[in-house]
């Protein structure tokens, strides 16, 4: 009898630390490799990978092994993107088995050139997006995880996530457009992409976002979101840029500004702009525009330029409805006078009010 318990403690014992062996340190082993290159062609056939040795470890809560690979490379023609990491869940049955399918996987990046990303994309993803992408982007690096699942056939299923950073990103739109230290977090799925802690320069202009969210519903893309900037003052390059196209009667000479907005549209599949809203709150520290002398009738100290100081602004966008409500000083003359103001516009009619 003692011998037997002895027999059992001592195999009980083996167990036991085979299974705290699995589950701490592992094996490796290659046995898997050819089911994850599957998994990777199901994706596309034209990627490949190369695959080191793979670490099993025991997950004996989940009655299951995990499988890890560190350092992959996927390749598609002649572009090579460096992994992190690929790791997926294996069933006890597949230890023993020849082959298996893989039902999740989990591919995680290393810091990658976000150009070069674009272009690994464009090589078996063609479509005008990724060709607009990849002619703007000149610089910029991205850090992803991207969370796949399979069905019985391997294929790839539609309720993907992929999350992540974009890092130093920087875009030139047509020369004219200039977009650098762009960085935001990601949250993409199917239905939905998720942005957070925006930040960038757009031509030398800080703005930030805490969040923007689009969502693609039947082909087209609703866009919700907020962004704001802090004290900004145009230099005459950035009025010329930003303004006239806007305001061909007004000749703006100075501007600086501060602001919060939230905002709304779609836009659909021809890349057309639908059902803007915008929300706007506005601390106009200055405005000045070189006046009309058809005043000088009116105010005969006219000053060379009209300047609003410290007004804050309301405006409400819709459709075809535009609503404007301010107060501060403006400067004609000597003196600073108040004013409030209103203008109000429905349709091609404007109604304006000021005090």
């Amino acid at each position: 009898m003692r011998l037997f318990l002895k027999v059992i403690f001592s195999i009980s014992l083996i167990i036991i630390s085979l299974i705290i062996y699995l589950s701490l340190v592992g094996i490796e082993t290659s046995k898997f490799n050819k089911q994850i290159s599957n998994s990777i062609k199901n994706i596309d056939k034209n990627l490949d990978i190369e695959l080191k040795k793979i670490k099993i470890i025991l997950n004996p809560l989940n009655l299951n092994f995990s499988a890890k690979t560190i350092g992959p490379k996927i390749i598609n023609k002649e572009i090579i993107l460096e992994f992190e990491s690929i790791e997926t869940n294996i069933p006890f049955k597949a230890i023993l088995a020849e082959e298996f399918l893989i039902e999740n996987m989990i591919i995680s990046t290393r810091s990658l050139n976000l150009k070069k990303v674009i272009s690994f994309s464009r090589s078996f993803k063609k479509n005008l997006e990724l060709l607009f992408l990849e002619s703007f982007v000149k610089n910029g690096f991205l850090i992803a995880k991207i969370n796949l699942n399979f069905d019985q056939n391997g294929k790839v299923k539609d309720n993907y996530k992929i999350n992540g950073v974009i890092r130093d990103a920087k875009i030139d739109v047509l020369k004219k457009y200039k977009i650098d230290k762009f960085n935001f977090k990601f949250d993409i799925d199917k239905e939905k992409y998720d942005f957070r802690n925006i930040n960038l320069l757009l031509n030398k202009s800080l703005f930030s976002s805490e969040k923007i969210v689009i969502k693609n519903i039947n082909e087209s893309f609703l866009i919700n979101g907020e962004f704001e900037n802090k004290k900004i003052d145009f230099s005459q390059e950035q009025l010329d840029l930003f303004l006239k196209p806007i305001t061909l009667d007004l000749d703006i000479k100075n501007l600086e500004f501060s602001s919060k907005n939230n905002f709304n549209l779609k836009i659909d599949k021809k890349f057309n702009l639908n059902n803007f809203e915008l929300d706007s709150k506005i601390n106009l520290t200055k405005l000045s525009i070189l006046s009309s002398q058809k005043l000088k009738k009116l105010f005969p100290e006219l000053n060379k330029n009209l300047e609003l100081l410290n007004n804050e602004l309301l405006i409400k966008y819709k459709k075809n409805d535009f609503y404007l409500d301010g107060s501060g000083d403006i400067l004609l003359q000597s003196k600073n006078d108040k004013i409030k103001y209103s203008i109000n516009k429905k349709k091609n009619i404007y109604n304006f009010l000021s005090i």
